[in-house]
């Protein structure tokens, strides 16, 4: 019972993981030259640009979280 949990969440999250999709795009490439400049409000509109055209992307994450430790790490 415990093998066929297992394969059963397993098969779950590669499935998740499937349906995920990075796209490095022009606009999130953008963004991050602006996040490496530390241009943080100019990135932003970058990427809300990007979230109204590909929403599903997950680079989106990734982008938004960047800018969320830079401005940790600064400060």
């Amino acid at each position: 019972m415990l093998k066929f949990t297992l394969v059963i969440i397993l098969s779950a999250v590669s499935v998740l993981e499937a349906m995920s999709q990075v796209d490095n795009s022009s606009n999130c490439k953008k963004a991050y030259k602006e996040i490496i400049s530390l241009r943080f409000e100019q990135a932003e509109k970058y990427i809300e640009a990007e979230r109204d055209s590909f929403p599903e992307n997950v680079y989106i994450s990734y982008l938004q979280n960047y800018i969320d430790f830079f401005k940790i790490f600064i400060s």
